[in-house]
């Protein structure tokens, strides 16, 4: 698992460099907030698995596992010796090549006749720090500094360095077999399965976002090439008429028209809005206009008092398919109707559909009993409208407030706020509410 994690985030790292402001529309995340869900796996849920199986001392097969590392050791301790020997030899070769430059050292004399401060010159290598020399055509040719002196030193740091790096496996090994040494021969039933069950649920927990990992790289693959995508024309242009006529035509034209057209151009924003910004089955600001508003604000501190909620429908498809569409639709308009009551929609407070059965909320000047507050609200209104009409909603929602999580700008904050959607058991982080 852990190989696996490294590799992904060095991946997504890539990404994150190359584009880090792209996000995925059909995932609803950039590659930094998969880093950030890969990372948060490798360095606690995985650390925290590995303690515990050293500290409840969990193993199937006691005498298997200490044979196992101590073969490891035997292993370990059979290549040292093999590296221990080609480091000597290099050391006996830098030695002897050592003698040798002193041997072949002869004394300078200046023009005085005297001997200055290295009265020694060596003259096994004269040309190895040459700057260079020109072939027969005149072209420079820059002389090899790297001599076989240059290539000994390289093999011995390398032979050392996996001596070194043994040595520390070897400790490791020994570490192993000293906390097991006094362990059960085997642990319980109950302590195996907890570990496996940990296992499974990590494993799967990794496999669910790695689905998302490649949907999202495979949007982004698509994005790149619908970027190199050049529009071609063969349309020419040639001048038949006078541009007097063209020109007369237009402004018969857009006389006419002018007028007719003059109430639509008032709204022509408001239909644009509509549109292209506009969920048409809730009538909320769909995923563009949520990207919109986020990039807006992206690059300037939000206030302390700024919060993000965050509303995720989880069975959604699930009622769709058991009730129908139009059921879903209308369970979809109950629940925005809710929550627009309870924040509603202003200059300050922005109510956006994100996709998925995913709402997003950003609203200034609220307070963290005020926000509390109104998540129970939206619980209790939500249960009584589902006793009403006879659906089953699985509401989980989370919030993150710039001040208590000090920070201040709104894609931190956002990506917090996610994290928290579902969460348990943790008394900053809002509950599940099923109605």
């Amino acid at each position: 698992m852990d190989d696996t994690l490294t590799s992904i985030t060095e991946h997504l790292s890539d990404k994150v460099e190359w584009n880090g402001e792209f996000r995925s529309s059909r995932t609803g995340y950039s590659f930094q907030d998969l880093k950030d869900e890969f990372e948060f796996i490798q360095d606690v849920e995985v650390r925290q698995l590995f303690s515990e199986i050293l500290v409840g001392q969990v193993t199937k097969d006691r005498d298997l596992l200490l044979e196992k590392y101590r073969n490891r050791n035997n292993d370990l301790s059979i290549s040292n010796s093999a590296v221990a020997f080609e480091i000597e030899k290099i050391r006996g070769i830098i030695g002897a090549y050592e003698d040798a430059m002193g041997d072949f050292s002869v004394p300078v004399i200046n023009a005085d006749g005297e001997s200055p401060g290295n009265p020694l010159q060596n003259n096994v290598l004269p040309d190895v720090y040459d700057d260079g020399n020109s072939d027969e055509d005149g072209n420079w040719i820059p002389v090899d500094r790297t001599a076989e002196y240059d290539q000994l030193l390289m093999a011995y740091i390398e032979d050392r360095t996996l001596y070194e790096h043994n040595l520390i496996d070897n400790d490791y090994n020994n570490y192993i077999i000293d906390v097991f040494t006094k362990a059960p021969a085997v642990s319980s039933e109950a302590g195996q399965q907890s570990i496996q069950a940990e296992i499974a649920c990590l494993a799967e927990k990794i496999n669910a976002l790695q689905s998302i990992y490649y949907e999202t790289n495979d949007e982004y693959n698509e994005y790149l090439g619908a970027q190199n995508i050049m529009m071609l024309s063969s349309v020419r242009v040639t001048e038949r008429f006078p541009v007097l006529i063209f020109t007369v035509l237009i402004v018969v034209i857009f006389g006419a028209l002018g007028c007719a057209g003059a109430a639509l151009f008032g709204r022509i924003e408001d239909f644009i809005e509509y549109y292209a910004f506009t969920n048409k089955v809730d009538d909320l600001p769909n995923r563009a206009k949520c990207d919109q508003f986020i990039a807006q604000r992206e690059h300037r501190p939000i206030m302390g008092n700024f919060v993000c909620v965050v509303f995720k429908l989880a069975n959604l498809q699930k009622e769709n398919a058991r009730l129908g569409r139009e059921a879903g639709d209308r369970m979809i308009k109950d629940f925005v109707e809710i929550i627009t009551s309870v924040f509603a929609p202003s200059n300050k407070v922005f109510v956006g559909n994100n996709g998925a059965g995913q709402y997003l909320i950003f609203a200034e000047s609220m307070d963290k009993e005020q926000v509390i507050a109104a998540l129970f609200q939206v619980g209790i209104v939500l249960e009584e409208r589902s006793r009403e009409r006879g659906y089953h909603i699985d509401l989980k929602h989370g919030y993150a407030y710039a001040a208590e999580e000090q920070c201040f700008y709104i894609r931190e904050l956002l990506s917090i706020t996610m994290k928290r959607v579902g969460t348990e058991n943790d008394p900053k982080k809002p509950e599940t509410t099923v109605v």
